[in-house]
């Protein structure tokens, strides 16, 4: 009797990263004050976001998206994070 081997293989979606079996980790997401300029692609192992900030405000565009004070400016994409 012949023995047989079945191999599972497993993608993490579009938003996510890792291996799709023990770890599979949802993407950082851009703040309310940036475009999302790189995703996290389907299959990925590693988050890929690149953020970038709306003009009049400055940050990483992830954790910070502060809002240029009076008097000041940023041009689109002068802070950008990943």
């Amino acid at each position: 009797a012949g023995g047989t081997s079945d191999t599972v293989v497993c993608t993490v979606n579009a938003g996510f990263y890792g291996n799709g079996v023990t770890n599979c980790t949802k993407c950082k997401s851009c703040c309310a004050f940036a475009t999302l300029s790189q995703p996290c692609l389907a299959g990925g192992t590693s988050d890929t976001v690149v953020c970038t900030m709306k003009a009049g405000y400055f940050g990483d565009g992830i954790t910070n998206c502060t809002q240029c004070k009076a008097g000041f400016y940023s041009s689109p994409g002068e802070g950008v994070g990943t």
